[in-house]
């Protein structure tokens, strides 16, 4: 009996001993479960962290937008603006199967003096290709060309020329400020292929570089300006100010002049600043660009050229106007 005793009382201390090892076996798989359902979530949480950070990289890492503008009017005669246009999209073409990934390039074409026929001409002429149309409403011009200020000796003619053309550069600027960049032609402008490519890679080396206000492809007015749209931004403000008082390429001038200089510095100190600011490409190569510029009253029209890099340029011929 009393071995029966001893056996049963060992039998029950053995098995509260198994229990009490079992309970502590499930309360241990019950920490790592815990544990390991809090890692999950850390993982989870570091995972979502890394897919986010990659989003955020995606959204930095952007392809830079360009907007070509070309301001056109009729003309009573020989135009230019077909061939500019074929020039132009002809290099783009090349460009989009080498660079598109680099620089996003669309085109723009304004036609001045709110005339909404020549706009709808240009509509139906260009509706197979991928180009913004724009006209301004007359309204847009209010009483700037019926209220004139006489200055600087000229005509009532010439004054309502440089005015109405400050007024369709602002509007269209207005457009190219929404791009990273603006570069702006004119209608009787041709370019060689490699331009386009010759921009992007001085867009390249200059995007680290906040103070360049802009590159210059072309010495004559506004041709082959490229600006940056900060810089544009504060063009368009200044040339708000001004439009009435003077012409649009002595505006600019001075919008730069005022950036890189003070007012006391001599020309030939104050030339190189203007030169870091507003960057010019003169004799580097590969595009010349035939520009057959007419004012309002002269009879000489001043063919140029724009350089771009690689070759030799071809010297074009002067055309005088008779008559």
């Amino acid at each position: 009996m009393k071995f029966h005793a001893l056996f049963l009382k060992t039998s029950v201390l053995f098995g509260l001993i198994l229990l009490i090892q079992m309970i502590c076996q499930l309360d241990e798989v019950r920490k790592y479960r815990q544990i390991k359902m809090i890692d999950d979530v850390q993982l989870s949480e570091s995972t979502m962290k890394t897919f986010t950070d990659v989003e955020t990289t995606a959204e930095v890492i952007k392809i830079p937008k360009l907007l070509v503008g070309i301001p056109t009017v009729k003309r009573n005669g020989e135009e230019y603006l077909s061939d500019t246009v074929r020039f132009l999209l002809d290099d783009l073409s090349g460009f989009q199967e080498k660079f598109s990934e680099f620089l996003e390039i669309s085109v723009l074409l304004y036609a001045g003096g709110a005339d909404f026929d020549y706009a709808n001409e240009l509509i139906e002429e260009y509706k197979s290709e991928e180009i913004q149309i724009v006209v301004a409403p007359k309204e847009f011009y209010g009483s700037d060309l019926t209220d004139i200020k006489h200055n600087w000796g000229d005509s009532d003619e010439r004054i309502i020329w440089r005015t109405r053309q400050c007024l369709d550069y602002l509007f269209m600027w207005n457009i190219g400020k929404e791009y990273d960049y603006f570069l702006q032609l004119e209608d009787d402008v041709q370019i060689d292929r490699g331009f386009l490519e010759f921009v992007r890679m001085q867009i390249e080396q200059k995007k680290e570089d906040p103070d360049w206000i802009s590159m210059e492809f072309s010495e004559m007015g506004f041709i082959g300006k490229l600006f940056r749209r900060e810089s544009l931004e504060k063009l368009i403000l200044y040339t708000k100010l001004f439009y009435r008082v003077k012409p649009i390429d002595l505006i600019y001038w001075a919008f730069v002049g005022m950036q890189a200089c003070l007012p006391e510095y001599r020309p030939d100190k104050c030339r190189p600043l203007v030169n870091k600011l507003a960057m010019r490409f003169p004799d580097k190569g590969k595009l010349s660009c035939d520009l057959v510029k007419l004012n309002p009253g002269k009879k000489l029209v001043k063919a140029m050229k724009i350089i771009i890099p690689t070759g030799t340029p071809v010297l074009l011929k002067k055309i005088t106007i008779s008559g």
